[in-house]
């Protein structure tokens, strides 16, 4: 239940119609990076999408006409699925624009000529270490991605893909963030996403360039400022303000894992533990459906998920962030809910507050 206090509440843009699909093509990974979610998964399976779920979820993105994105983005690396080649033709028959999230390691001369012929429209490389510290993307190689992207820019025939970089800003990195945009810049880069790490372990609390309400320590779009001009660059607020809106509700967003679960949006995918500032919290997942029982427009008309998106309106959650001590809140780790009876961590999503992005 929303409570008014007399103050005008701004509405949210929800979407009407799915738009937006995120698949998760595989769980494994090639890297064992410190900011990653997979260590704090509960009862974490790895797995990759098989060719049944494929087929199912085929079907399905052809019963919806308004799909305008697919991202291949998941709790693993897309490309470390065995049949990656394969899934990239199929996907790519749709006619729907596809937007691939990788850590670029796996990129070979066949993988880098099919995103070329297919197109894919947008390739995202993950880049967080700068000149050969891989302190943070445990087994990345910074001279890789550098060629992978002077390679996509050598063979691509018109403007696609769009070659993009993502960066998790941490403390540990914060000094080199604009280096690593230079470098991607040099290297034929195009666009970038500078996002703040979310706190899925407890190492990441203390690792933390965002604040509550206040003024951060340290000024990423003021290290953005100057001498990179030829790049589109993204940075995401850093101060945890009032203002509230769902990223992927407003875009009709639906995700499917690699085990053919349908949620919402990336947070509500796998549950998990998370730490915000000296609080443990368990976020448990959502999901309306497994794509190997039903469709995804079945799911998204539902009369649970119909129900579920009118609460983005006006953001029908509590500001869970308010009450950041562990012994302030009787809820974070209760399968009941809520201080408004809700089963989902929306109230403290960073996601909505724009601190966390991705493509």
């Amino acid at each position: 239940m929303l409570f008014h206090t007399g103050k005008k509440i701004p509405k949210n843009t929800v979407s009407e119609h799915p738009t937006q699909l995120y698949i998760e093509l595989s769980t494994f990974c090639n890297l064992a990076c410190r900011t990653c979610v997979r260590g704090s998964v509960l009862d974490f399976q790895a797995a990759h999408l098989s060719v049944h779920l494929l087929e199912r979820l085929l079907d399905s993105i052809a019963m919806i006409p308004t799909l305008e994105r697919i991202v291949l983005l998941g709790y693993g690396e897309a490309l470390c699925n065995p049949r990656i080649l394969d899934i990239l033709v199929r996907l790519g028959q749709t006619g729907i624009p596809l937007c691939l999230v990788t850590n670029g390691q796996l990129i070979t001369a066949d993988i880098a000529d099919l995103l070329v012929n297919i197109p894919v429209q947008e390739v995202f490389l993950s880049w967080d270490d700068y000149e050969g510290s891989e302190s943070i993307r445990i087994g990345s190689d910074t001279n890789k991605i550098r060629a992978v992207i002077e390679e996509l820019r050598r063979r691509r025939k018109g403007r696609f893909p769009v070659i993009g970089l993502e960066i998790v800003a941490l403390k540990s990195n914060r000094h080199v963030l604009h280096k690593i945009v230079a470098a991607s810049a040099a290297a034929g880069g195009e666009k970038v996403i500078v996002t703040n790490v979310f706190p899925y372990g407890e190492a990441m609390r203390d690792e933390i360039l965002f604040a509550y309400k206040k003024r951060p320590e340290f000024d990423i779009k003021k290290q953005m400022d100057g001498p990179i001009r030829s790049v589109d660059i993204s940075v995401a607020h850093q101060v945890i303000g009032d203002a509230r809106a769902c990223p992927f509700m407003e875009k009709g967003t639906l995700f499917v894992t690699a085990r053919g679960d349908i949620a919402p949006c990336l947070e509500l995918a796998h549950a998990h533990r998370a730490w915000y500032f000296n609080s443990e919290r368990t976020h448990f997942h959502y999901s309306i459906g497994n794509i190997a029982r039903t469709t995804l427009l079945t799911a998204w008309q539902s009369e649970k998920f119909a129900a579920f998106r009118e609460g983005f309106v006006y953001y029908d959650f509590p500001d869970c962030l308010q009450c950041r001590d562990s012994q302030m809140c009787l809820h974070r780790s209760n399968k009941d809910g809520d201080c408004f009876r809700n089963g989902t961590p929306c109230g403290e999503c960073l996601w909505a507050r724009g601190v966390i992005r991705c493509p």
